[in-house]
């Protein structure tokens, strides 16, 4: 039974198996991921050369306090034990040093948000693993307001799932929400909705959220106070979360058609055969491995917003059956009409390498959460998770921080600081992990099909080093580039 709820839980989440399918690398520790992470070095990592500016792949300038709460929307799943939908909300939000001494409190972390089942960790419990250090509620940081990013799960992940991004965000001047969705397989014991409804129910949770954490901060008395930019708000989240993002930026015309993908999927649900209609206080959103194979085209290319997607690099699509897959990414890429609108793959990942998953797993056993018994674990790390084959933990999260950072900054806290690592130059010259897009091969008017053909996009960037990308579209050759976003 465990085996199948994770399979649903983590496979599912991309909704394709080969995502978790483990490697046969040897055992790495968990002491050595941090320790190869710490040597990484320039390559990838450094900051702008000669620049006293903080690096955006580590800590950030603040210290991050954390608060947590669970809120209930009366108007869905009023049978519930909750008498409604219940949201698992953690919040992270800057904090002034100064501020932060000795005595204060770390962060404490329920590892079951909705229905308590079962034990909290500490943030000294993740910081074990490299995740940045929290604080229990401490007060906000004056030089606010912060801009506000709200972040989902992927399927079958809870708040627990993105720390990285929650704490490194906030200490570079963001307040991040990581929501928990109920009925999202998170746990053995949850129940798991259809598809289709998790699809409904996911946006809706993020635009209730938002709702409540824009109240607070109109609060006098509530810890949020005056804390959060109210017209920078940002969504964001992995798989189906970042699905989510893309659905509130853009909208979805009928949620259990499926997009273009595969219209013969089975509608469990009809009640979700309605459409979910965008939220027009997204300002912009920043994707992890985001599920938009599931809009159509037509929708996708109603998101006008800056876009930033970021995930795995081509060729970990590749499916025999079904070239599709291989665009996954570059479609979305090619259909956002916003400006700017990037795409970021790295190398050396899988589907999870964008959550702490591997992290979380092992703070189960420290922690003796109980959610899964040792020989479970055990399974986990030999034979399925590709927490051991992969790039090292820390070292993807901290590139993926880096570029959502970077992002942020320049769409959404109007601060260019780091536009120079927003270029297809830098990644060439400083990440080999990296692959930076600007545009694709075609340009999205010229598509006049549901899904556009392989020939439309870029297989690698121009100039990677990479295979060569496939023939044909309109903007052939490495010159696209040329002059684009500071190309050099």
């Amino acid at each position: 039974m465990q085996c199948s709820r994770l399979l649903l839980a983590a496979a599912l989440s991309s909704l394709l198996v080969v995502a978790v399918a483990c490697g046969s690398a040897p055992p790495e520790t968990a002491s050595s991921t941090i320790a190869a992470t710490a040597s990484i070095g320039a390559s990838a990592l450094s900051s702008h050369d000669g620049d006293r500016r903080p690096d955006p792949a580590l800590k950030g300038p603040f210290e991050i306090g954390f608060t947590s709460e669970v809120i209930v929307d009366a108007s869905r799943d009023t049978t519930s034990d909750y008498h409604g939908r219940p949201v698992g909300l953690f919040v992270f939000y800057p904090v002034n040093p100064r501020d932060i001494s000795s005595a204060t409190p770390l962060a404490t972390y329920p590892l079951d948000p909705i229905y308590g089942l079962a034990s909290t960790a500490t943030s000294a419990n993740f910081e074990k693993y490299g995740i940045d250090r929290a604080y229990a509620a401490p007060r906000a940081s004056s030089k606010g307001p912060f801009p506000l990013v709200v972040f989902s799960p992927g399927w079958g992940l809870d708040a627990n799932g993105y720390h990285y991004v929650g704490t490194r965000l906030a200490s570079h001047g963001f307040v991040v929400a990581v929501l928990t969705h109920y009925r999202d397989c998170n746990f053995p014991y949850e129940a798991c909705d259809f598809l289709e409804t998790t699809m409904f129910n996911r946006p809706r949770d993020v635009s209730f959220a938002l709702d409540r954490l824009l109240a607070r901060n109109k609060a006098r008395r509530d810890i949020l106070h005056r804390v959060i930019a109210p017209d920078h708000v940002a969504a964001s989240g992995h798989s189906l979360g970042g699905l989510s993002a893309s659905t509130l930026a853009g909208g979805d015309d009928v949620v259990c058609d499926f997009g273009d993908f595969d219209p013969g999927f089975t509608v469990d649900d009809p009640s979700t055969c309605a459409p979910t209609p965008p939220d027009r206080r997204i300002k912009t959103i920043a994707t992890l491995d985001g599920s938009d194979w599931l809009l159509r085209f037509p929708e996708m290319r109603r998101i006008s917003v800056p876009a930033l997607t970021l995930g795995q690099e081509w060729t970990a699509l590749t499916d025999p059956l079904d070239w599709r897959w291989n665009t996954w990414h570059a479609r979305a890429h090619l259909a956002m009409s916003g400006e700017p609108n990037y795409r970021v793959e790295l190398s050396r990942t899988d589907h999870l390498s964008f959550s702490n998953v591997c992290e979380l797993l092992k703070v189960y056993e420290d922690a003796g959460a109980g959610i899964y018994d040792q020989s479970f674990m055990d399974l986990l790390f030999n034979d399925w998770f590709n927490c051991l084959g992969k790039m090292p933990w820390t070292e993807s999260e901290q590139l993926q921080t880096k570029y959502m950072v970077a992002f942020l900054k320049e769409v959404l806290a109007d601060d260019p600081s780091y536009e120079y690592l927003l270029t297809p130059g830098w990644a060439l010259r400083n990440a080999p992990d990296v692959e930076f897009f600007v545009r694709e091969r075609w340009e999205a008017e010229d598509v006049k099909v549901n899904w556009p053909p392989f020939e439309a996009y870029y297989a690698h960037q121009p100039g990677h080093g990479g295979p060569p990308p496939p023939h044909g579209g309109h903007h052939g050759g490495s010159g696209v580039y040329a002059g684009v976003r500071g190309y050099r």
